[in-house]
């Protein structure tokens, strides 16, 4: 892939005045080397859709579009339409590529730099339906690792903050060697635009595929309204043919996909079920957008350098307690030998009656809580309701 993509920037930029090529035929070329780059090194540490910023991949795309004009109407406004199914817009992507590019797709290095193209295309919706990050302190991490989702959660309690969102897990999760670098979400209408279905599409970025350093992305559907409970609607999910880039995959490679698939739904659940609760504790930092762009001074090049900078930057909701007040006492506290030795205790979200009669129902978080605190001079080890 990264041979195809060269041989495409060393055509770029060796064409002459009697080259072919039209201005939106470099501009898809531009688009697709700094969606390539997008894998570098440097950019490494950055959430997902940020790397596609960072590296000029998104800019790029929306130059490609705003020079196409009319033909590239339909994938611009499908792309800002939080309504339109994100999958969809591989065909879309798909079609404005045949229409618009005048390079042969058909053959292998065409149809490869057309996946790499796609592989952009989801960060390309995050960014123009104004999409948001969410991290979780460590803590929090800690806290949901140590709870459980009761059964008779509902699906429709998944209500997302914002119409597309990525979770960007802990590093203790990301680093591992099958850890998620990160979990995107959106939530859109049904099948031929159906409003009346409501479906979550969720795309997360496996690091175990980062052998041929490149990013790689799964994704599947889950459909989020009625009372389908979140166990089943999710084992449901989890049915479908495993997708990678947008293809199914093999049959080994699906069964380890799913097994990661239950991981990261797991986490997404309890990520989603806690911004939902009235007591969250979120925290907005917004370094990106109060960055200064006005450089009296600098010259074009050091001016380019320093937006280059601020590319790298992004803004985020930080979710949870900066500290559990069980955290520094966990390990501590012995049993004389006959007595249960002070544990964690594991939380849950689950539903709770309320109401005239007990008629309604709401969600509750009981968060995990050490047993037998007493022993180590915190409190008496009661629940924590929120």
């Amino acid at each position: 892939m990264a041979s195809d993509i060269s041989a495409l920037s060393s055509q770029s930029h060796t064409c002459d005045v009697f080259s072919s090529l039209s201005p939106v035929d470099s501009a898809i070329d531009h688009a697709l080397i700094c969606t390539v780059h997008a894998d570098d090194a440097e950019f490494e540490r950055l959430p997902v859709p940020v790397r596609y910023r960072a590296s000029g991949a998104i800019r790029a795309w929306t130059n490609v579009r705003q020079m196409a004009g009319r033909n590239a109407a339909t994938l611009s406004a499908r792309l800002a339409d939080i309504g339109y199914a994100p999958l969809e817009l591989y065909n879309d992507l798909a079609d404005f590529l045949d229409d618009s590019y005048s390079r042969e797709m058909s053959t292998p290095t065409g149809r490869a730099i057309a996946a790499h193209g796609s592989n952009s295309i989801f960060c390309q919706a995050f960014w123009q339906r104004e999409g948001a990050l969410y991290e979780p302190t460590p803590s929090l991490h800690k806290l949901l690792a140590l709870t459980d989702v009761s059964g008779d959660v509902p699906l429709e309690k998944l209500r997302l903050p914002a119409s597309a969102l990525c979770i960007v897990p802990d590093p203790s999760m990301r680093d591992q060697p099958d850890g998620i670098q990160a979990i995107m979400v959106f939530e859109h209408a049904g099948p031929d635009q159906d409003t009346r279905q409501r479906w979550l599409t969720v795309a997360a970025w496996p690091r175990t595929f980062r052998s041929d350093s490149s990013l790689r992305m799964e994704w599947l559907r889950v459909r989020a309204d009625g009372d389908c409970s979140l166990e089943d609607g999710l084992a449901e999910a989890i049915k479908q043919p495993a997708m990678l880039d947008g293809r199914e995959m093999e049959v080994d490679s699906a069964e380890e996909t799913k097994l990661r698939w239950r991981k990261t739904l797991d986490y997404m659940v309890k990520m989603l079920l806690y911004l939902s609760l009235e007591q969250t504790q979120v925290i907005q930092e917004r370094p990106y957008s109060i960055a200064p762009r006005i450089f009296a001074g600098l010259g074009k090049r050091k001016r380019a350098q320093r937006l280059e900078q601020i590319d790298q930057l992004y803004d985020r909701y930080i979710v949870g307690p900066a500290t559990h007040s069980d955290e520094q006492h966990e390990n501590g506290g012995q049993g004389d030998g006959r007595d249960v030795r002070t544990h964690w205790r594991r939380g849950h979200f689950r539903m709770q009656a309320h109401g005239p009669a007990a008629t309604r129902r709401k969600l509750i978080f009981i968060m995990p809580t050490i047993v037998h605190a007493d022993r180590l001079g915190i409190g008496d080890g009661n629940h924590s309701k929120m």
